[in-house]
C-alpha cells in the first residue's frame, strides 16, 4: 500500500476477487492495526467498525437475510423430498411403541414401571430425531405431533401407574385390616370394590388413549399412501399426455399405409 494514500484509496485501486469483494460491501472497510499496544488506538479501531455496521441497511433493515430464506427454502425442501423415508422409519417405531403401551398393566408397578421409563427414553428419543430432521422447516409437523402424543401418553401412563400402586397398597392394608377386624366387614368390602372401580376406570382412561394413538398412526399412514397415490397417478397421467400424439401419428401412417 503506498503510505502516501490512504487505506481507502488503496482498496479502490485494488483488482480481482478482492475489489469486487470491497464494492459488494458497498466500499466500507476497516484497516486494524493489530500489532498496536495502544488501548485507546484500540478502542477507536473498534468502534469505526462497529459504526459502519450501524449504518448497514437493505431495504430498510440493517442486515439482508434472503441468503438464509433462500437457504432455509432449500434445507425445507430437501427434508419434504425425504419425507417417505423419514416417516417411514419413525412410524415403524411409533408403532412398537403404542404395541408395547396397549400390554401393560398398570397395577403390576414392579414390572410395569421399568418398561414405561424405557418406553419414555425411546419416545424422547422418537421425538427429538423427528424435531431434528425436521430442521425447523414444518415439513415433519404431523409426525412431530404424533410423537408428542405418543409421549405424553406414557407420561400419563406413569401417572396413573404410581397412582394405582398407592391404591393397591392401600387395597392390601385393608384386607390385612379385615382379618384382624371382622366387624368392620361389610364398610371394607365396600371400600375395596370402590378402590377396584378406581383401577378399572384408570385402566379404561389409558387404553382409550392409546386406542386414539392406533386411530391417528392409522390415519397418518392412510395420508401418506394416498398423497404416494395421487403423485404416481398425476406422473402417469402426464406421461401418457406426452405419449398420446405419438400414438394418434403412428394410427395415421399405419392407416395410409394399409390404403
Amino acid at each position: 500500500m503506498n503510505k502516501s494514500g490512504s487505506f481507502q484509496d488503496w482498496c479502490l485501486s485494488q483488482k480481482g476477487p478482492f475489489y469486487d469483494l470491497f464494492a459488494e460491501c458497498g466500499n466500507r472497510a476497516v484497516l486494524f492495526d493489530n500489532k498496536t499496544m495502544e488501548q485507546i488506538k484500540k478502542e477507536q479501531q473498534l468502534n469505526q467498525l462497529l459504526e459502519i455496521v450501524k449504518a448497514l441497511s437493505s431495504d430498510g433493515h440493517r442486515y439482508t437475510n434472503q441468503y438464509f430464506l433462500k437457504a432455509e427454502a432449500e434445507r425445507a425442501k430437501t427434508v419434504k423430498k425425504n419425507k417417505p423415508e423419514i416417516q417411514e422409519h419413525n412410524m415403524k417405531e411409533a408403532s412398537l411403541i403404542i404395541q408395547k403401551l396397549g400390554k401393560l398393566d398398570i397395577c403390576d408397578r414392579a414390572k410395569t414401571l421399568p418398561r414405561l421409563h424405557m418406553l419414555q427414553l425411546r419416545t424422547e428419543d422418537l421425538l427429538n430425531n423427528v424435531v431434528y430432521q425436521d430442521k425447523n422447516t414444518g415439513a415433519l409437523k404431523d409426525i412431530i405431533q404424533h410423537a408428542n402424543g405418543i409421549k405424553k401418553t406414557v407420561e400419563s401412563y406413569i401417572h396413573c401407574t404410581e397412582i394405582a400402586a398407592g391404591i393397591v397398597i392401600k387395597l392390601q392394608q385393608q384386607i390385612d385390616e379385615h382379618q384382624e377386624h371382622r366387624e368392620n366387614q361389610v364398610n371394607l368390602i365396600s371400600e375395596k370394590i370402590l378402590n377396584q372401580n378406581k383401577l378399572s376406570a384408570l385402566d379404561k382412561h389409558l387404553k382409550a388413549r392409546v386406542r386414539a394413538l392406533e386411530i391417528e398412526h392409522l390415519n397418518l399412514s392412510r395420508n401418506t399412501v394416498t398423497r404416494y397415490a395421487l403423485a404416481i397417478g398425476k406422473i402417469l397421467a402426464d406421461s401418457m399426455w406426452h405419449v398420446a400424439p405419438i400414438a394418434l401419428g403412428l394410427l395415421g401412417l399405419f392407416a395410409f399405409l394399409n390404403k
